[in-house]
């Protein structure tokens, strides 16, 4: 066994604000950008200061410490309600967690705000979606095959020969047909069972711009069958 598998793999006791908590180092160094991740990596051993042997003290709050150490031991961070203060054993505010958070370095802000962001951009994607199906049903609305050209640019939204716009902004609207243009091919080609949809990225008079072309069919079983025609 190697010199850095012998360290990974010792077990380590952490005595927070008098509460003792046993890991090991491999559980900790798992997470190189907090605190204990960069305090017990290979290139720091010179400068840890145990006491009896592998034992480490911090002056913290030892009850919010117990949501840090499920922290580095799942990943994910837990944070208590005020149900949960009335339950547990570790009774704490969330507000006393999120300062030790903040102290060994865990930014559960950050990671809030990241996916707060990508639920925004989901929520941008879903109802850009929402406004190419309603703009294919109304070009539906004229002819039984319709052979659609739409064109997202930086600066606008072209559908054969007319200007539309996205409610939020045809900017927003560009760069997530660039990075969805095949998602949203394949989702629109299921909506409209039957149908030809294509998409790809393009470049020309100097702007990129995304084009889907379609070719879009009635359900003509689905007319006849609730029509009056008699085809026998």
């Amino acid at each position: 066994m190697s010199e850095n598998t012998d360290i990974n793999s010792e077990i380590v006791i952490l005595d927070v604000g008098g509460i003792k908590y046993k890991t090991f180092r491999s559980t900790l160094t798992a997470h190189p950008d907090t605190l204990l991740g960069t305090m017990f990596s290979d290139r720091n051993q010179q400068l840890l200061k145990p006491i009896n042997g592998n034992e480490y003290f911090f002056d913290r709050n030892g009850r919010a410490f117990h949501y840090v150490m499920e922290y580095y031991r799942t990943g994910k961070l837990s944070l208590p309600s005020q149900l949960d203060n009335k339950t547990t054993e570790f009774w704490v505010t969330r507000e006393e967690v999120e300062k030790e958070l903040d102290y060994f370095l865990i930014n559960n802000k950050f990671e809030q705000q990241y996916k707060e962001v990508q639920l925004t951009i989901a929520e941008h994607l879903r109802k850009l979606v929402a406004f190419l199906e309603q703009l294919l049903l109304n070009e539906m609305r004229s002819m039984v095959t319709v052979n659609i050209l739409c064109k997202v640019y930086n600066s606008k939204i072209k559908i054969q020969n007319r200007i539309e716009y996205f409610s939020y902004g045809s900017e927003t609207a560009f760069h997530l047909t660039k990075e969805f243009h095949p998602e949203i091919s394949r989702h629109l080609k299921h909506k409209f069972s039957g149908s030809t949809i294509t998409s790809q990225l393009k470049f020309d008079n100097s702007e990129y711009h995304v084009d889907f072309e379609m070719t879009l069919k009635y359900d003509k079983e689905f007319i006849l069958g609730h029509s009056n025609l008699k085809v026998d």
